[in-house]
Formats: structure tokens, sequence, C-alpha cells
């Protein structure tokens, strides 16, 4: 693979359209600088400017390492809960809860009315499609619903350079054009990823000389910024950006620094840059307050994030028993009593601070070719929307553009012409850390949720593999269809192990079908409706119409999902390897033929193998007899006259794998430690 090198300062601008230099001197040591991991085409050198590279440089040299130190925080504090220290409003920031004179800074020049935003991806064709949609803001999303193959980032942000300067267009295959047609278009707020993704086709190199995955925030955020800023300011609007993933303050103050940073760099006034953060994680609904004043000077507001709340319990809570263990996902809507506690707070604590409060997204996605799918669709997000006006929300977000006027009309209902409701206080609402961490629901898991969280694991992960990183699915219950993206599929896997292992382990008795039925003991992943979820993939590779599957390299958390399908069931794992093998995938970090460039005698540096589950021949050989001997302990229980017979095949197998016993002491010694290092005090 090419090898781009871009150091810092830039001493020239690489023109639009000219060939890039592929090989530079290599800086000293002492000085950080980007390397690109891919070669330039096409138009990228239009985005990845030496200017810009020059502008992430300086980002990465001063932020880099505090963004190391909250990943860091992070896992100490999942540690703590997940060891019986529960989250709680923290007691070191009670004067800045209790501080009732400070403000957030509010919308920005065209943030004032927000009543009614549309989410989507940044390729060309969806781009158009959101600025033509007649709503009020477009969240133009980097993160969730965009796979991070390298030609969607650089392609996003190309769409979206086009498209502030109102040059953009979109001729499909079918020689159908898409343009901007709209007299007014939406206001942009972009969605970087977050802290913790990082973007493996850039390498950050530091003044000590380590090399590290560049953060694919600062990637996402710089190149846009760097580029726009400027731009949007002269059009009425300003660079907005809404923060996924926050789990702290302390992140949140990283963020308006870099703002500031950004604002002095660039030459911008002190505030231009506005952020809406998204409430998606169980640790930041107990800090509303502290991130709202933390990023006070560049704060527009809140948003609920609701499925990747949901999800983040489930993260955070999967060790700790059944009383943490949600029943299906159709289950869980905004009215059981954890998310309304949740809403309601968010609600109250922005309109207290001045910041807008903005509501979750309905996923339903009507058919123009089945009216009463389309019905069904209509019929739930006004519902849903109805409640968020009811419950003080200014504004709301949608997926589809069908779905602007039913939520624009719910809105207009209760804000009429007024842009918002900041002067409605919900004084009345009083929420007690106990209320966020009441998961009773007392509705049971159902093997129709289990099955249904499975295919939507393997759908997405597949839409994922493939590059666009969403799928729009028929629900389970036959109505109308949900967009799937990265926020629903991790309801439906639990990284490194799906949700519903969890469920295996402490509800020893599941219902049969959906509601109803008797219970039934045990669990219903098993080989058999396993194999039907295989109609679900690729077959046959480009010979039966499958597309390769380029750029997977970026998709880091795909070895762990499929690896935890692989322990729920092998059936999994092995589809999803035949798929990737079928449609071309060599390796994680690789797209092209022959071995993986980061291949170490046929294994990846991580330990695993060219299909990203650990193929190499000795990890090979581990797994086998690491099964093995589960295998036999399991049969040693169920079947005791066997037990001689069953032990010698054991040990007969380990005796193949002469490493096996002194890789097992330095897994336990490395865990051991690695338990006390993350469990020790900063």
């Amino acid at each position: 693979m090419t090898m781009t090198l871009i150091t810092t300062p830039p001493t020239t601008t690489t023109p639009a359209g000219a060939t890039p230099q592929t090989a530079t001197p290599q800086p000293a040591a002492s000085v950080p600088h980007l390397r690109l991991e891919r070669p330039l085409e096409g138009r990228d050198a239009d985005i990845l400017t030496p200017a810009a590279i020059a502008f992430l440089t300086e980002l990465h040299d001063r932020f880099a390492r505090r963004r190391h130190d909250r990943l860091a925080a992070r896992e100490r504090r999942r540690f703590e809960i997940g060891t019986g220290d529960d989250p709680h409003f923290r007691a070191d920031t009670a004067h800045i809860r209790d501080d009732p004179s400070w403000r957030v800074a509010g919308a920005g020049p065209g943030l004032e009315d927000r009543r009614v935003e549309i989410t989507g991806p940044t390729d060309p064709k969806m781009t158009i499609n959101a600025l033509n949609s007649g709503a009020r803001v477009w969240l133009a999303d980097q993160e969730d619903a965009t796979s991070p193959t390298w030609r969607n980032v650089i392609g996003g942000q190309l769409s979206l350079f086009d498209a502030i300067r109102g040059q953009l267009s979109f001729t499909n295959a079918e020689g159908k054009r898409y343009e901007v047609t709209a007299e007014r278009t939406p206001t942009i707020v972009m969605r970087p990823r977050g802290w913790h993704l990082p973007e493996k086709h850039v390498t950050f190199i530091d003044r000590s000389g380590r090399e590290l995955p560049a953060s694919g925030s600062l990637v996402d955020y710089g190149l846009y910024v760097f580029h726009n800023a400027h731009a949007l300011i002269a059009a009425g609007a300003g660079p907005y950006f809404y923060l996924a993933k926050i789990e702290s303050a302390e992140e949140a103050r990283l963020w308006d620094d870099v703002f500031t940073f950004t604002e002095e760099r660039l030459g911008l006034a002190h505030g231009t840059i506005r952020a809406t953060v998204l409430i998606e994680t169980l640790p930041a609904a107990f800090e509303m307050e502290e991130i709202l004043f933390a990023l006070r000077d560049h704060c527009a507001g809140l948003n609920a994030g609701r499925w990747d709340y949901i999800f983040s319990i489930i993260k955070t809570y999967r060790g700790r028993g059944a009383r943490f263990v949600l029943p299906d996902r159709s289950e869980v809507t905004m009215t059981v009593p954890f998310m309304r506690a949740y809403t309601e707070l968010l609600v109250h604590t922005c309109h207290k601070r001045g910041a807008y409060a903005i509501g979750g997204m309905s996923a339903f996605i009507p058919n123009r070719r089945k009216p009463e799918v389309t019905t069904a669709a209509f019929e739930k997000v006004a519902a849903d929307k109805r409640r968020e006006a009811g419950d003080g929300f200014d504004g709301t977000w949608v997926a589809h553009p069908d779905l602007i006027p039913v939520a624009r009309a719910e809105f207009d209902a209760v804000l009429g012409d007024e842009p918002n409701q900041l002067g409605r206080l919900r004084e009345d609402v009083s929420v007690d850390p106990a209320d966020l961490l009441d998961l009773r629901i007392g509705l049971p898991v159902t093997t129709a949720g289990v099955r249904g969280n499975v295919s939507v694991a393997i759908r997405y992960l597949e839409a994922w593999l493939r590059g666009p990183g969403r799928r729009r699915d028929r629900r389970p219950d036959g109505g109308c269809r949900d967009r799937r993206d990265l926020a629903l599929a991790d309801l439906a896997v639990d990284p490194p192990g799906p949700r519903d292992r969890r469920g295996r382990r402490h509800h020893p008795h599941v219902r049969r079908g959906n509601r109803g039925g008797r219970a039934r003991r045990g669990w219903p992943l098993r080989r058999r409706p396993l194999r039907r979820r295989r109609r679900d993939l690729p077959r046959g590779g480009a010979a039966a119409g499958v597309p390769r599957l380029p750029d997977a390299a970026c998709v880091r958390e795909v070895p762990r999902l499929t690896a935890g399908c692989r322990r729920a069931g092998a059936t999994t794992a092995s589809a999803l390897r035949r798929a990737r093998r079928a449609a071309g995938f060599r390796g994680w970090g690789h797209d092209g033929p022959g071995p993986s460039p980061h291949s170490v005698r046929g294994g990846m540096p991580e330990g695993r193998g060219h299909d990203g589950l650990g193929s190499s021949p000795r990890s090979v050989r581990r797994r086998v007899a690491v099964r093995a001997v589960v295998g036999t302990v399991l049969a040693v229980r169920r079947r005791g006259p066997r037990v001689v017979s069953l032990v010698m095949r054991g040990l007969g197998i380990l005796m193949l794998t002469p490493p096996f016993l002194p890789w097992l002491s330095s897994v336990v010694w490395s865990r051991r430690n690695a338990a006390e290092t993350v469990g020790s005090k900063p």
C-alpha cells in the first residue's frame, strides 16, 4: 500500500486535481506529524490539503494525550460501576448545580427554531435529499449512520464542502440526477465520531516518535471546521456540531478547549462554534448540568439520544445480575419509568440553563408502495412527537422526509408561533438517582425478541461491512420499517457478546412467541434458528452481484461483535466469515489482493488473522484446545459414564498444542494485572 506522508508545518498547497507526492523526507522524531495510510484519489486533495493536515496535526499534538486520559478514566469508571458503585450526582460539582446564575450561550444564527430536525448520512444523494427535505436543521451524520470507511469519511467531507458552497449534484447509476432545489435549506449541524473511535487510515506520530491511530473525532471535526467555518458564517449560520458519546463533564471540557483553540487558530470570534451534546450514555445522565457548564460558552442544547442511552445501560450493567436485564427492545419504550425520568430531567436541566432540549429520533420509515405501512408509521410518529412536545422539548428528530410534516404538526400545536419552549422550566420535575436506575418493566424476554436481535445484528453487520452503515428493515410485528443504524444495532448486540447471552445466564425461562405463551426452559439460540438467519447474508461473491466489502479496516468493533455471536452459536460466526470471504475481504486494514500488509506470520498484530476472528495457525490450535477442555468439563457433568474417554480425548488434543499451558498462564496473569491496573485510582 502506498504511503502518503504529510508533515507540519506545510510549505506548499496542493491544488485540486493535482497528483500528490507519495514520498517526502521523514521528519525528525521530535516533530509531531500525521501519516496517511492511503494514497489520495480523485478529489481527496481538495480536502486533505497540506494546510488542513497541518491543522489536524496541531489538534492531535495538543489534545491527543488528554483524549487518551479521558478514555482511561472511562474504563476506570466502568470498572467501578461493574463492581457495585452505581452512578450518582457528583458531590464535588454540587456548587455548579446549586448556582442559579450561570447560563449557556444558547442558539446561534440559524438555530433559533429547531422544531424538526432530519438526520442522515453525508453521501451526495442523502445530502441532497436532506437539504430538500424542508426540515429546520439537518444533522449531517458522520457517526452512527455512516460506516467509517475511508471513502465514506472523505466522501462525506466532499459532500458537505460542495453543499455549503451550493455546488452539489449527483447522478446515480440509472442516470437520475439529484440537485438542491429548495429555496430554504436546513441549517447544517455536523456530528463527528465520538472520542473513543480511531481513524486507522491516519497515523499520528507524537513528539516521542510513538505511532498511534488518529482520533476519528478530531479528523471529522478538524477537516469540516477548517474548510467550512468561514463559508458557513458568510452564509448567515456557523460551524455547529452534535457531540456524541460524551460520558463526563471532563470530556465536555476537552471539547470546549478544542473549540477555543480552533477559534483562535482560524480567527473566529469566541463563541462562534456551537455544540449540542447528545445525552446518550448513562454516566452523562448524572452530569447534565456539569456538561452544560463545561461547554457554556459554546453550548446550544442537549439531545435525548434514546437508543444509545438504552444500549449504554445494557453495556454498563451487563455483569450486575438479573435486575439489570431488559426485556425485548420493542417493550423498552419512552414511557417506561427510567426513560421518563431521563427525558424529564433533560428538559428541566436545559430550560433551567437556557439550553434547547431536543427530542429523540423515531426510527419508523414509511413505505410509499404500501399505504397501510405508511399510515402505521405516521400514527406511531405522531404519538411519539405529541408526547415530546407536551413534555417541553423544543424540537425533535425524524429519519425520513415524509415524517417532517407529521412531526411539525405536533410541535406547531404546542409551540404556535414561538420558536421554543425555554420559558417552560418544568419545576415540577424531581428526579433522584434511583429513578434513573429503576429498570423494572415487568415484561418477559421472548424467543421472537431474541431471534429479532440476531437478525438485526447480522443484517446490520453486513451493511456496515459493505459500506452504507444503515439498513431499512421490516419490524418483527410486520408493521412499518425501521432504519437500522449503529444505535439500533447496539441494542441487538452488546459487545463483546450478545445481550441475549446475559439473558440466558439470568433468565432460564424464556417465553415462546411475542407476549403470550408458556415459559420455556432454556434459550432459543440454537443452530436451527441461527441457520435460518443465513438468508440475511449475501452469498456468492461478485458473480452473484455482491460487491466487495471495501475498507472494512476501520470497523474495529466488528471482530468483537462477531466473536460474541460465535460464543452464542458457531453458525452465526461461520456465516459472517463466509460472507466476508465471498465478498473478497482479506483482513482488517486491507482491501486489496494478497496477504494483509499488517500481518505478522499470518496473524494480525492484535492476534487476529485475515478473517478477523483469530485464524492464525497458533490461535486455531489454542481455540481448539480451549473448546476441547470446556467441552470435556461440560460433558463430564452430563455424561458420567463416558468420563474416561472424554478426558483422554481432551488430553490428546492438548498434547497437540504444546504452547497451550504457558499461554494460558500468561493470559491469566495479564488479565489479573490489567484488572488491578484498571481498578486502581488515577
